[in-house]
């Protein structure tokens, strides 16, 4: 009989195999994916394509663009058949309340109908994003997006954008108020998020919701400077660097070095600060720094009479 001890394990008749890769979506033929992604829309798309390179491949920019610039179309034609619906129903209780003006009110009495804003026909309960193309509620949007010219149908209407685009795409700057109604909020320079602005005015004029958030942006700072102070240098000539460098860039684009290589004018940041007389002559973006506030530069308002404000042949 065999030492039990001594005996060995009878070899496994089932040997481990080499695991199979498992296949994923890259591997699919190419008439395969794009039948898939043809199935997408451009949200869709667009943070697929921010996944990696090879999902970038598939997606063209060139196509991204084009589907981009059909949804926005798709969504002003619909806004606007909204905005001419809403009128259209306005007008038809409006003559209706002139031939029974003794008839019952069916809306609220305290609901203004002459304010398109206020009563329950014109008001619009969503509007579209422009900046992420959505169609959202409308409490997503402060009063200055969702009224005015900015509001359902008007001329602005395509310049709306929702308070999470103004935040994450940097359309409000970091440490900038905005006022909604009876509140006012401060996108938060500490935490990156759009808070309701604090009592204490100190904490207001820092750009910032709450003293952690002060505390966090001073010690970013603070870590900054030091390591510039480590790398040899101090945070203001690097700065300035960057300065002249971002300056320089933007007057070769736009056009206002001369001969010598001298930077004249800085760019203006919106067109209601540019020149209008250089902007007329050859689309020169000059900024309207004169003094008489007529929005020309320097140069132009040598040129001005100063009698009848003509500019002189």
């Amino acid at each position: 009989m065999a030492d039990p001890t001594t005996s060995q394990a009878p070899p496994n008749p089932n040997p481990i195999l080499t695991p199979t890769p498992v296949p994923h979506f890259f591997s699919l033929p190419k008439e395969l994916s794009d039948q898939i992604l043809s199935h997408l829309t451009y949200n869709d798309l667009l943070p697929f394509r921010l996944t990696c390179h090879f999902a970038s491949a598939l997606v063209p920019f060139s196509e991204l663009k084009l589907l981009r610039l059909r949804l926005k179309t798709a969504l002003l034609a619909d806004e606007r058949a909204d905005y001419e619906q809403k009128q259209m129903k306005f007008h038809n209780f409006e003559r209706w309340a002139r031939a029974f003006p003794h008839e019952y009110r069916t809306w609220d009495s305290g609901d203004a109908i002459s304010n398109i804003h206020a009563n329950f026909i014109t008001k619009a309960t969503h509007l579209n994003c422009y900046a992420c193309l959505r169609k959202l509620p409308r409490e997503c949007f402060t009063e200055t997006q969702a009224m005015g010219s900015r509001s359902l149908g008007h001329k602005d209407g395509r310049r709306r954008f929702c308070r999470s685009c103004g935040v994450s795409k940097g359309i409000w700057e970091k440490g900038s108020t905005v006022k909604d109604a009876r509140c006012t909020w401060i996108i938060c320079r500490g935490c990156d998020k759009m808070r309701k602005c604090d009592p204490d005015p100190a904490l207001k004029s820092d750009g910032v919701c709450s003293a952690a958030c002060l505390e966090k942006v001073r010690m970013t700072t603070m870590n900054g400077s030091c390591s510039l102070q480590k790398n040899g240098g101090s945070a203001e000539p690097h700065g300035s660097k960057r300065l002249e460098i971002r300056a320089a860039t933007a007057a070769v684009m736009s056009g206002v070095v001369n001969g010598a290589g001298i930077l004249e004018d800085a760019t203006p940041s919106t067109r209601a600060n540019r020149c209008l007389r250089c902007w007329a002559i050859n689309h020169t973006e000059r900024a309207a720094d004169g003094l008489m506030g007529l929005n020309l530069c320097g140069k132009c308002e040598a040129l001005v009479d100063h009698e009848g404000f003509k500019v002189k042949e």
